[in-house]
């Protein structure tokens, strides 16, 4: 809610969250080996944050009295967003793009289970049926958004950008789900050392929409080209910079440089909202049921009943993570976020009057094949009673991860469109040596970055887990776990982006960010014996003492090794939607001889080996 803030606004955000929940349970004994219990259930949280004194980020009383595009959707005059590049610790008044914000959830459920028992069975049958109502706003830029990244604080005092992006609207969603789940479970005592658990779980969990129709994405298959915008090109008239329209030669100021030119092409091409033309409410679909089996076992291979060994596995299905439904109504044409490159305060006012549109900045896209995300768990385990009071476990735990979300950039600038030496028709003709804004160079013409959400990551967890237990004897009880495991995956959350150009099975599956290979946990008390001393005060100070502690070990996560750039180009891919990585030299060398930087295009700049970041070194192998 704070945004990017890193220093005292003038006034407090305010962030409230009240809540209320009711529920009515009923516990039925329906016949003598029958019982039923039934659940009834209402909550609703509502989340709002917003300055307390707003006349405090007033932008006209703080001196920062920059145009907006779209005055009216900023009715308390709130100050723009501002970073600043290239500055140690730079200042950054970057409120969330949220403020002020509303959201409001409201879940009813009900839950009805019947157990039944029958000789050796015990048969279980439930339903879980909830609907949930979600009423959000939309994160918009409505404030505008500058960056300043070359000498950022002169530019800034000049009055010169690198960036400014500005949205059309903030609209507030409806969004919907129903949610249905029905399963049969027995547990069968098949043997007086043997017990069996087996069912079946079914979902019916369709996607998530908008009930007021503002769901908007961008999809390949809308996209046409040849109702592409038209973007006004940089070129010079009289020793002048102009924007001009490629097709009918008209120029304008340069403020209007990479807007779209009046009448040419389809600024909402390829956008597509759900609920019309044949596209589902919720961008996408999923079955209309799956079913999830699951099996257990429990079984004493010993008369003498202190060895015990147990295993299972089952499926588990859940519907995608809510924000990346919610986020598709900031898209055009819902929400257009029209991005400027290098011009000037007075560009903003320019664009501002003329009523132009450029390309927003980024957007999302949901409109893409449907999966249900699914987890595969296993396990097997043996336990083993050593002593009266002390018991040793050791396990093997699994879990598969299919059809995840992630990201992918499928709008990137080409690798090398900046290497003016490869491609000389990406040059800014009004310049010597740089190319044209990236919006020119990307392929779905009208549009910034496009993330996808593809239902294509796969994780992987894999452990050996140990686990000892002395319980209270002789006034100790130690316990102590040990886990061995590896986590590996392409993408650690539905919203990371993975290899816009590589495929990421192979660039970017590895160890997880929150693999961690060894982990050590142990705790322990003691409790001091009671003095037996026949002088009261004695005994009242030395007995009721106890000693504790706890400790847990465990390694690092992975880390990459990152690179700086010497003299000249910034980025050795010539893409500023790829940086290049280090290669490995020789994975048994010092650390310092392991690596090298990447290949560089000839005259193109030189490398520098220049620092650690944190991922993985072996999680992201190239």
């Amino acid at each position: 809610m704070d945004g990017s803030l890193n220093f005292p606004i003038g006034t407090p955000i305010v962030f409230q969250q009240p809540g209320k929940n009711a529920s009515l349970t009923s516990t039925n004994t329906l016949t003598p080996t029958m019982f039923n219990q039934a659940t009834v259930a209402y909550s609703q949280n509502t989340l709002t944050y917003f300055p307390l004194d707003p006349t405090k980020l007033d932008r006209t009383k703080l001196g920062i009295n920059i145009a907006q595009r779209n005055p009216e959707l900023n009715p308390d005059n709130l100050i723009p967003n501002m970073t600043f590049g290239g500055i140690h610790n730079a200042a950054n008044p970057s409120l969330s793009d949220g403020t002020p914000y509303f959201n409001q959830n409201t879940i009813m459920s009900f839950v009805d289970n019947v157990s039944k028992v029958s000789k050796t069975h015990t048969y279980k049958f439930g339903f879980y049926f909830e609907h949930t109502q979600k009423i959000q706003s939309a994160n918009a830029s409505t404030r505008g958004t500058l960056n300043f990244t070359n000498n950022a604080y002169a530019n800034a005092l000049l009055g010169n950008y690198d960036t400014y992006a500005e949205a059309t609207a903030r609209p507030k969603g409806n969004f919907l789900f129903t949610h249905t789940e029905f399963y049969m479970q027995d547990t069968w005592r098949l043997r007086k050392n043997l017990s069996l658990d087996y069912g079946i779980r079914f979902y019916h969990d369709p996607p998530q929409y908008d009930a007021n129709g503002q769901l908007a994405s961008f999809t390949t298959a809308a996209y046409k080209q040849a109702n592409a915008p038209v973007l006004l090109r940089p070129t010079t008239v009289n020793g002048v910079k102009v924007a001009q329209d490629p097709v009918t030669g008209k120029t304008y100021g340069q403020g209007l440089i990479g807007t779209f030119a009046p009448g040419q092409g389809d600024p909402t091409n390829g956008s597509v909202i759900g609920g019309k033309n044949g596209v589902p409410q919720g961008l996408y679909t999923t079955l209309p049921l799956v079913a999830a089996p699951r099996f257990g076992f429990a079984w004493g291979p010993f008369s003498n009943g202190k060895t015990a060994i147990r295993g299972g596995g089952g499926v588990y299905f859940d519907r995608i993570q809510g924000n990346p439904v919610m986020g598709q109504i900031a898209n055009p044409p819902s929400v257009f976020s029209p991005t400027q490159y290098y011009g000037t305060f007075a560009d903003i006012q320019a664009t501002a009057s003329a009523g132009f549109l450029t390309p927003s900045g980024s957007v999302t896209s949901l409109a893409t094949t449907g999966h249900q995300q699914s987890v595969y768990n296993f396990n097997l385990n043996i336990q083993r009673q050593l002593f009266k009071s002390t018991v040793l476990e050791v396990a093997y735990a699994g879990s598969l991860g299919r059809h995840q979300l992630w990201q992918r950039n499928i709008n990137p600038v080409p690798l090398g469109a900046n290497f003016l030496n490869l491609n000389p028709q990406n040059r800014d003709p009004t310049t010597t040596n740089n190319a044209l804004p990236p919006n020119f160079l990307r392929p779905y013409q009208g549009y910034g970055d496009i993330f996808l959400y593809e239902f294509a990551n796969s994780s992987n967890y894999n452990s050996l887990q140990a686990t000892f237990q002395h319980r209270m004897s002789r006034n100790l009880n130690i316990a102590a776990s040990y886990t061995w495991s590896k986590a590996l995956d392409a993408s650690d959350s539905y919203n990371q982006t993975v290899d816009p150009f590589l495929p990421a099975r192979s660039r970017n599956y590895g160890p997880a960010g929150f693999n961690r290979t060894h982990v050590f946990n142990t705790n322990f008390y003691y409790n001091f014996p009671k003095s037996r001393a026949s002088f009261r005060p004695v005994r009242m100070i030395a007995n009721g003492w106890t000693l504790s502690g706890v400790a847990r070990i465990n390694t690092g996560a992975p880390y990459t090794l990152a690179y700086g750039t010497l003299n000249g180009i910034t980025n050795p891919t010539g893409s500023p939607s790829k940086t290049a990585r280090l290669q490995v030299l020789d994975p048994n060398a010092p650390l310092a001889q392991r690596f090298s930087p990447p290949p560089q295009p000839a005259g193109q700049g030189n490398l520098s080996l220049v620092q650690h970041q944190h991922c993985s070194a072996t999680g992201e192998p190239g």
